[in-house]
């Protein structure tokens, strides 16, 4: 299946993640802040990166603009407890590389569809 890495740093949430994308077939490999999200998601190639938005030092939202810089073609599912709804707008609209956002808590269906959504290629049409 996919190569995804999870971003998080909650390790409690990050290993429930973990579990869930594994037992999907997913190969999934954890980081828990942002700046190893960030050296990993421009060093190696996923086919997805799942990213929390509150992190303790280099946060989710810096991290994802540090990728799009380095990664342009790098897919990320913003997985969050974020209720801040101008940021969410501002991330999935403006970032290219934003996918979806799953808001915190989940449950195994909706991080499942979340994930498979976030995977489907992007069918462009010529204008």
């Amino acid at each position: 299946m996919a190569k995804i890495l999870v971003c998080e740093d909650s390790k409690p949430i990050a290993l429930t993640i973990q579990k869930m994308l594994v037992r999907e077939g997913h190969e999934v490999e954890v980081v828990h802040d942002g700046e190893l999200a960030y050296q990993r998601a421009c060093s190696q190639l996923y086919d997805l990166v799942t990213m929390d938005i509150s992190m303790p030092g280099v946060d989710g939202e810096e991290a994802i603009c540090a990728i799009e810089v380095e990664n342009p073609d790098q897919k990320i599912l913003v997985v969050s407890a974020s209720k801040d709804s101008a940021l969410r707008k501002t991330l999935v609209e403006d970032s290219p590389n934003v996918v979806g956002w799953l808001e915190k808590p989940f449950d195994w269906g909706s991080l499942t569809a979340a994930v498979k959504a976030a995977l489907e290629p992007k069918i462009e049409f010529d204008s």
